[in-house]
């Protein structure tokens, strides 16, 4: 990650996020910040390429990771059918709901 004040910069230098994992998106909400990533299943996978979704609170102040990290999706929607590598997760919020 690269903060800046301005998205224009001038920026940081680089600050490595702390946790397992790829494909961070940070999801912000009354001042606090957590990171939704992929990452292994918490359980011996399936099958090759299975992946989950995972989510914890960051202090972005303090550069660290707080409390659990949790899994939220673990393969996708239907694990019948074998989907490997969902990659890209990002929540954003619809009315009371973060989806």
């Amino acid at each position: 990650m690269f903060p800046a004040k301005d998205p224009a910069g001038p920026w940081s230098e680089a600050i490595w996020l702390p946790f397992e994992g790829i494909d961070p998106s940070l999801y912000w909400e009354g001042g606090k910040a957590c990171i939704v990533n992929n990452r292994a299943p918490n359980e011996p996978p399936r099958y090759d390429g299975l992946r989950a979704i995972w989510v914890q609170e960051y202090d972005w102040r303090a550069g660290r990771m707080v409390g659990p990290s949790t899994q939220i999706v673990n393969g996708g929607v239907d694990l019948a059918t074998k989907p490997v590598w969902i990659e890209g997760p990002h929540l954003l919020r619809h009315d009371e709901y973060a989806i």
